[in-house]
């Protein structure tokens, strides 16, 4: 049941964390956008996750996660990831505020670790997996 709780939080998170509003704004603005948005991290979202830090690249967003309740050997990733994998994509490539970031062709990296800092997994979209 706690998995299920985990999943659902997750879903929801990754609706909510990408608030900027991106249409046709210059990539410098984009990035400093994000940056300003994510200025108060680390914050507890809910009593599960950690959104620990927001890092912008050149051409890629990474978010930072920690689930804080769980250890690595408890939580199987790739079923997560399967979970919140199409939803994310859906957001990517047809939310109205990721609008600037497919135009920009700038990457979604979303990396989560366990309490004790140790990386569970990945899950990263770009525009090629957006459907044409």
């Amino acid at each position: 049941m706690k998995i299920v709780k985990l999943v659902c939080t997750l879903l929801i998170l990754s609706f909510a964390t990408t608030s900027v509003v991106a249409q046709d704004i210059p990539l410098a603005a984009l990035k400093q956008g994000i940056m300003s948005e994510f200025k108060t991290l680390p914050v507890q979202l809910d009593e599960e996750t950690r959104m620990d830090k927001v890092e912008v690249g050149y051409n890629e967003v990474v978010y930072y996660y920690t689930l804080v309740n769980y250890t690595y050997d408890q939580v199987n990733f790739p079923i997560l990831s399967q979970a919140l994998r199409p939803n994310i994509l859906s957001i990517y490539c047809t939310g109205e505020a990721m609008e600037g970031f497919r135009n920009s062709n700038i990457h979604m990296l979303y990396l989560y670790y366990d309490k004790n800092g140790e990386l569970m997994g990945t899950i990263k979209t770009n525009t090629s997996h957006c459907e044409k």
